[in-house]
């Protein structure tokens, strides 16, 4: 009778921790999912190198928002954010690294701007 409330006991802590952490690693899971297809399409579909460019965060916003943040080595201070959607991966939005200057008041050309976002 011992042994099954300790057997008991176990599975409880066992389900309980496992009901806690699993939200957690969902949630890393979809950070993982949005940086490597956001990468996958840089590489693949824009041609980049894995060196030009740099996933600075990724988002999950309200569904079905998933956005990463892009910045490129040889344009340091702009941000490019992509969405990720279930099939595809695009560029939504230009910004700021400090987010406090409009992006029409930096001296830039934009050189990794698509043209389908506006």
């Amino acid at each position: 009778m011992r042994n099954k409330k300790r057997i008991i006991l176990i599975v409880i802590v066992t389900f309980v921790t496992i009901m806690i952490i699993a939200p957690f690693l969902f949630i890393e899971y979809q950070h993982y999912n949005i940086e490597k297809k956001v990468t996958a399409h840089l590489l693949d579909d824009k041609d980049y190198n894995q060196e030009e460019f740099e996933i600075t965060k990724t988002t999950i916003g309200k569904l079905p928002l998933y956005s990463a943040n892009v910045v490129f080595k040889d344009e340091p201070e702009i941000i490019y954010i992509y969405k990720v959607g279930s099939e595809l991966v695009f560029q939504i939005d230009v910004a700021t690294v400090d987010n406090n200057t409009h992006p029409d008041e930096i001296d830039s050309e934009f050189k990794h701007e698509d043209e389908s976002i506006y």
